[in-house]
């Protein structure tokens, strides 16, 4: 939660995701933190906060939040999807400005362009992007497990010479 908040308040103050630059955050956050965390421990954990809130996100059911028993996860999500989270007034899921943000690794777009233009669009053709982006993720998913799949039957096949020299 305190680094949540930290993240939280340096996008809030320097108008950019912590995240673009850890240097700058770490020095940001380094001594309001209650221990003392290397910058790549710094930027291990918030790679794992991201993770952990965009598998709740996907945990949502039609764009709607996932349902969380403790409160301290629930808090953790809100926190998260102020970071994180779509911006679209629909209430979409926050994988949609995630995926616009980064879809290639050598072309990132500006997060306040995508925002509002996400809100200039409005909400059906948000929602169709939104439709759009779990397509490509199940593409992908779908090209993941053929490749699990092509390298155990490498695998598999390799075995079984070693087994026979």
């Amino acid at each position: 939660m305190e680094l949540l908040t930290a993240m939280l308040d340096y996008k809030n103050v320097h108008d950019s995701d912590p995240g673009a630059d850890a240097a700058a955050f770490y020095d940001f956050v380094k001594n309001s933190l209650q221990i003392t965390v290397t910058k790549a421990q710094l930027i291990d954990k918030m790679k794992r906060l991201r993770k952990k809130y965009r598998n709740n996100a996907g945990r949502g059911k039609k764009g709607k939040d996932p349902t969380f028993s403790k409160p301290h996860e629930r808090n953790t999500y809100e926190l998260s999807k102020k970071i994180w989270g779509c911006a679209a007034a629909d209430g979409a899921s926050g994988r949609c400005l995630n995926g616009m943000l980064s879809f290639n690794k050598n072309v990132v777009l500006d997060e306040s362009l995508i925002k509002s233009g996400l809100e200039l669009i409005g909400q059906q053709k948000r929602q169709e992007l939104e439709e759009r982006w779990k397509r490509l993720e199940l593409a992908k998913l779908q090209m993941l497990a053929a490749h699990a799949e092509l390298f155990r039957d490498q695998a598999n096949l390799i075995l079984e010479a070693f087994k026979g020299h």
